[in-house]
């Protein structure tokens, strides 16, 4: 955007492809902390929580931009 904000569905493409393979959501939350600017680095740790997924993405500090929960 004008802002130089990553886009939300952005969030969500990076979200479906650190998903285990053959898992498919039929449900998704998407908690959005602080906006990603252009050129910011994106770390993430995929904890699986029973039968649903955590995908936080995070700076090199570890706050956190969104968290998305997938479920099945």
């Amino acid at each position: 955007d004008l802002n130089r904000h990553m886009n939300n569905a952005r969030y969500l493409e990076l979200g479906y492809e650190l998903l285990p393979e053959g898992f498919a959501p039929t449900g998704v939350r998407v908690e959005y902390k602080t906006a990603a600017r252009q050129g910011a680095t994106l770390h993430t740790l995929c904890p699986e929580d029973g039968p649903r997924h955590l995908v936080p993405l995070n700076d090199a500090a570890g706050k956190a931009y969104p968290v998305m929960e997938f479920s099945p």
